[in-house]
């Protein structure tokens, strides 16, 4: 089916969904008593027969409010705003109703305060929190919590699980206001049932210096909150799944278990997951919480991280799992205890073992002195690798000025990969270069912890503070790397050289980071603050290794790749920062002085490197809040970031033959520039958000790869500070709703990326321009049909200074449609249809892919308890999927295998065990005190 046929059935269908009712609308303006607008007061209007949600809304910033019903039906509407007595009037919409100035009162009772607010009211404005309640949308017996937020206004949800609410990123993930999954937010949205909750909170989460000194610096994360139903607070609830799938001589299998246990002095979640059919079951969120750049856990942005020493096999294996035949093991569990109303303790623990093969097939084309050269190849990869993480959390508060907080995380990692690869450089005329045939087996394993432990104390006079922060982290990481390999060098058309490389090669990695940093807050009245904070930090590295050669069958060592190199680094910081905080306009500047030394030792030498620097860093925030659903944030900050011990070590890293690496231990750290501008509007009138951000990056001292080619293109790649690199762009996200039946979501940006270029010591630029649109639709009344389409274009072009003949453009668009029909309440068909086009624009040939799955499936029992699920998965039995991208000289598009056609019978069952299971109201209505 062509996409001119798709678009055109999916714009008819809309059409018919939008012009089939005839509709008439409410508005009005709410005012207190003393003529003053009510802001986000809560507009509700209800279905007279059945008490269910037909439409609601917030009021805007002057008061205004404006619903639409169907023609000629009758509703109830409802006004509520906290400590106002309600507005009830019942009406028949036979026609536009305006109903002018509509005057709350200051309630005189709770009673009457409560008259809405006892049972469900569809969204709300505490102070700054956002309440959505979960009966205003349809949900269906197993689904998770991911698939009632997909629902909520503003809320985006992308294909790696992130989670966005107007263009900000969720971080975390409350249950009842506790932590749930620590930093893994995708594991809580996939390991709670929808019809578990109750209200869901959106709120900016302070950090704990802005909790501490009551400021609002630039935090631009989200946190959600999920409130349970009452009766669900207390007993056991989950879900265990199995399945078994089949095509011609292939089996295929899934398990799924997640199990959650609440009582109000601890919380118990275990969940396990097993199948052979790419899928992970667990998030990106889970491992970044252990890696080095997501884990730079002094907050000045000293560049003191893990870093590299948090080598992941898993990671890789897994992440981006559409690709090649994955099996994967995992399980975990995650627990809370509150020991008191001033202590809780909580622990989470994730197991993984998982193996994979993939065939990639890569098509390369670089920069060379005066044209370019194509590089293809084909690698078959086997990897098994297992990890173990633990990460704990303990906070205790000796009274209402002063808490402790301590987090420990923990990770051990080994894995067995083994390559199989077949590599060709062509030059300019297409003429063979060179060729390789490899084989190589790494063994590795690695562990590491991470500590921080936080004190606050506020002290007597309001607003003065004080804090304190340790932090140790230790890695080590070990592997074994067997290379054998043959290259083959050409001229003409003949072999001119073959080189044999038979060798062994076992490195082994320490590094130990120790930080500190203590802050006084001191106010200036109510709305001033200073802050005086010293920051320090030290960390030391070392990389020892062992190459040997291996000659009939005996291993001799090769003193030219064999060393021993240490790194040492250590920073100092002192910054004042400046903070007002008033009800509109918010101030934070901050300025300071770091001093960074660098100190390169090298065991085989006597020289030592010994590098000492001075940088002023600190950063400047303006945040204006035009109103309360709109405001302006500017931002700029700079900070140091070291070069890493593979960066720095003068030691050759010759494990592809044609593609030598080397470090340069005269590098001096990077000198970083970061600014942003963001605009964010919520109309809640018609439930639309935009936000705008502008953003551009400027790193000075930047570290870039010299590359040196040799007459047969054999690389040389060392790193370099050469000049500066930049990068600017923006993006925006527009999200809104369709006479309250369609929602849709438009986002999109474009990025400006400059980067030098050094080869064979001539110096050119490259200069990337990126182009990206998304759009979605889907209908909001989801009862019988979920329905939703989108729509994706990324176009990339690089230009170089060096010859515009080596200029590329690449396009790639794709389109994707989801429908999911439940019949007789029991009955559910789900297809998922998405089509990828890579356009041929000098770039590689053109490719068009579609994939296609679905599925019919049936509910039993009181409760639909037990589902019964026949799938079939990649239906049209794709073999390959693709990927393109271009930086530093080097544009490249990797073909990798796809898991083939197959299908598969699962059951599922949810378990429910909560205290009480008292039945809520049918429909989930509006229960009102009259």
């Amino acid at each position: 089916m062509s996409t001119r046929t798709i678009s055109l059935f999916v714009f008819l269908l809309f059409s018919q969904i939008l012009f089939s009712q005839k509709t008439h609308s409410i508005t009005g303006v709410l005012q207190d008593e003393n003529e003053a607008p009510l802001v986000a007061a809560t507009v509700v209007l209800m279905n007279k027969i059945d008490s269910s949600f037909a439409n609601y809304g917030l009021s805007t910033d002057n008061g205004k409010f404006k619903l639409t019903g169907e023609a000629n039906k009758e509703y109830q509407l409802q006004i509520s705003y906290v400590g106002y007595a309600a507005f009830i009037k019942d009406i028949t919409l036979d026609k536009d109703y305006d109903l002018g100035t509509v005057v709350l009162t200051e309630a005189t009772n709770m009673l009457e305060a409560a008259q809405i607010e006892a049972e469900h009211i569809p969204i709300r404005m505490n102070g700054d929190t956002l309440e959505f309640n979960s009966a205003a949308f349809n949900v269906e017996a197993h689904d998770d919590v991911e698939k009632l937020l997909e629902q909520m206004p503003g809320v985006e949800i992308e294909e790696d699980g992130t989670v966005k609410i107007n263009g900000k990123k969720v971080e975390k993930i409350l249950v009842d206001g506790k932590e749930f999954f620590g930093e893994d937010v995708k594991a809580a949205l996939k390991n709670l049932p929808a019809d578990a909750i109750k209200k869901v909170e959106v709120f900016d989460k302070k950090t704990d210096q802005e909790e501490l000194t009551g400021t609002d610096d630039e935090n631009e994360s989200k946190t959600i909150n999920l409130t349970l139903k009452e009766d669900k607070k207390v007993g056991y609830m989950g879900n265990i799944e199995g399945g078994y799938g089949y095509y011609p001589d292939n089996h295929y299998y899934q398990g799924k278990l997640g199990i959650n246990y609440f009582n109000p002095k601890m919380r118990i979640s275990i969940i396990g997951a097993s199948n052979n059919v790419n899928k992970a079951g667990f998030s990106y969120q889970d491992f970044q919480g252990m890696t080095g750049g997501y884990d730079n856990f002094m907050s000045g942005y000293s560049g003191m991280s893990i870093g590299n020493s948090w080598n992941d096999p898993v990671l890789s294996l897994l992440w981006g799992n559409t690709s090649g035949e994955t099996r994967a093991i995992t399980g975990g569990f995650n627990v809370n205890f509150f020991i008191s109303e001033k202590t809780e303790l909580s622990a989470h623990y994730m197991y993984t073992n998982a193996n994979k093969s993939m065939l990639t097939k890569t098509f390369r084309r670089s920069i060379a002195p005066e044209n370019f050269y194509t590089t293809n190849s084909q690698n078959s990869q086997f990897l098994l690798a297992q990890r173990h993480v633990f990460n704990t959390k303990f906070s205790h508060k000796f009274d209402s000025t002063q808490e402790i907080r301590l987090r420990l995380k923990m990770k051990y990692t080994d894995s067995d990969e083994d390559n199989d690869r077949y590599s060709e450089t062509l030059g300019g005329t297409d003429s063979l270069e060179n060729d390789i045939n490899q084989n190589s087996r790494k063994d590795e394993v690695g562990m590491g912890l991470i500590s921080n432990l936080h004190y606050q104390k506020k002290l007597p006079k309001k607003g003065r503070s004080l804090w304190a922060n340790v932090a140790i982290a230790l890695a080590n990481n070990g592997d074994i790397f067997d290379n054998f390999s043959q290259t083959r060098l050409y001229q003409n058309q003949q072999i001119t050289t073959i080189d044999t490389l038979n060798q062994n090669q076992t490195s082994a990695n320490d590094k130990q980071v120790y930080g500190a940093e203590f802050a006084y807050t001191e106010p200036l009245g109510d709305k001033n603050h200073f802050e005086f904070k010293l920051r320090a930090g030290f960390s030391v590295e070392n990389n020892d290794r062992k190459a040997y050669d291996i000659k009939e069958q005996v291993e001799v060592l090769n003193s030219a790749l064999t060393d021993l190199y240490q790194k040492e680094y250590n920073f100092q910081a002192f910054t004042t920062d400046f903070k007002h905080q008033g009800e509109k306009v918010s101030v934070k500047l901050s300025a300071g002085i770091q001093r960074s030394g660098l100190k390169g030792i090298l065991a085989s030498s006597a020289t030592v490197i010994n590098q000492t620097y001075y940088y002023p860093v600190g950063h400047a925030n303006f945040k204006y809040k035009f109103t309360k659903s709109k405001s302006l944030n500017l931002n700029y900050r700079t900070n140091v970031q070291e070069p890493n011990l593979n960066q720095l070590q003068p030691m050759l890293n010759n494990q592809n033959p044609l593609s030598i690496g080397l470090g340069n231990p005269n590098l001096i750290p990077e000198y970083r520039h970061n600014v942003w501008l963001s605009y964010n509007l919520w109309d809640q009138l018609t439930f639309t958000s935009l936000y705008v951000s502008l953003y551009g990056n400027l790193t000075q001292n930047a570290i870039t790869s010299k590359q040196t080619i040799d007459d047969n293109f054999r690389r040389t790649y060392q790193p370099v500070n050469f000049g500066t690199s930049s990068n600017f762009g923006f993006h925006f996200g527009y999200n809104g709703e369709i006479k309250k039946i369609i929602k849709y979501n438009i986002r999109g940006g474009a990025g400006l990326g400059q980067q030098p270029i050094l080869l064979n010591e001539e110096a050119s630029e490259q200069l990337n321009h990126n182009y990206n649109l998304y759009a979605s639709f889907g209908n909001k009344k989801k009862k019988i049909v979920d329905l939703s389409i989108s729509a994706r274009a990324n176009l990339n072009n690089s230009y170089y200074s060096q010859n515009d003949a080596l200029n590329v453009t690449s396009l790639t668009h794709s389109y994707n449609a989801k429908v999911r029909v439940t019949i007789a309440k029991k009955w559910q068909l789900k297809t998922n249809f998405e089509y990828t086009i890579f356009d041929d624009l000098g770039y590689g040939e053109s490719f068009a892919i579609p994939i296609w799955s679905a599925s019919v499936g049936r509910t039993f029992f009181k409760g639909d308890q037990l589902k019964i699920e026949l799938s079939a998965e990649n239906i049209l039995n794709e073999a390959f999927r693709i990927n393109r991208y271009n930086w530093g000289a080097n544009i490249t598009e990797t073909q990798t295998n796809l898991l083939g056609r197959y299908f598969m019978l699962s059951v599922s069952y949810k378990i429910n065990k909560m205290g009480g299971n008292q039945p809520s109201p049918a429909g989930g209505g509006l229960i009102l005190l009259e």
